[in-house]
């Protein structure tokens, strides 16, 4: 393994040896330097960052998948203020959007409104456009089922369970849940936890702030990576 990471400049006891530069690593070593404590990073690729990092193909700079980033990311957004990276510099933000496009059916699009919570999100669906009438009210209740569920029957659940313990349609889980669940959980319906998405779905109503879609402004070796390697040298 190569040491990519020289230990801070003044060391001091304890050292902590970091095995494994992924974000999760290089996280760990920012927190523990922050707090003064000496950090050794080993990693066996080249460079840091792991599946959050740029390559370059000549002089093409090729990010290894684009990372788009939630409001409610609050360790990340708290890790860019501990590096001196305001979200602002970073991010550009953008309200929530859901847009679904199909061949054999009416499209669907979703927008989170410039209004306080919850209203961001309940007028984004009352106006939103490829849903009934009626299937807005399902969402609703759902919304406010959920907002006081028992946590430990969420855990038996998968969020395809969930909704349709709901009573959600068919035609709705497919067009609209779906593609949430895979947004906000990067997993299908049938497999994702209900306990998570119950908590992601609350928080996207509690706050505008945390609905916001960040989309980054720079490479992801310069978004955090690189910043946070100088942070800790």
């Amino acid at each position: 393994m190569r040491k990519l990471i020289k230990q801070t400049s003044k060391p001091r006891q304890p050292e902590v040896i970091i095995a494994g530069g992924g974000w999760a690593g290089i996280a760990a070593a920012v927190k523990l330097a922050s707090a003064g404590i000496a950090v050794r990073m080993l990693e066996s690729e080249k460079q840091l960052g792991r599946r959050t990092r740029c390559s370059k193909f000549g002089k093409l700079k090729v990010d290894n998948g684009q990372k788009i980033i939630f409001g409610y990311y609050h360790y990340i957004l708290d890790l860019a203020r501990l590096i001196k990276q305001p979200r602002q510099k970073l991010f550009s933000k953008k309200p929530f959007r859901l847009a679904i496009t199909s061949t054999s059916r009416k499209g669907l699009y979703f927008r989170s409104k410039p209004l306080f919570a919850p209203w961001h999100m309940g007028l984004g669906i009352i106006t939103a456009s490829g849903i009934s009438w009626s299937e807005k009210q399902m969402i609703g209740s759902f919304w406010r089922a959920i907002k006081n569920a028992d946590k430990t029957q969420l855990e038996k659940l998968s969020v395809l369970d969930l909704l349709k313990e709901s009573q959600q349609t068919e035609s709705l889980i497919k067009r609209f849940w779906e593609p949430s669940c895979l947004t906000l959980l990067n997993a299908p319906v049938e497999s994702a936890s209900a306990l998570l998405f119950a908590k992601l779905i609350n928080t996207l109503i509690k706050s505008r702030e945390s609905s916001h879609l960040l989309f980054p402004k720079s490479d992801l070796n310069s978004l955090l990576t690189v910043p946070a390697i100088e942070f800790i040298e």
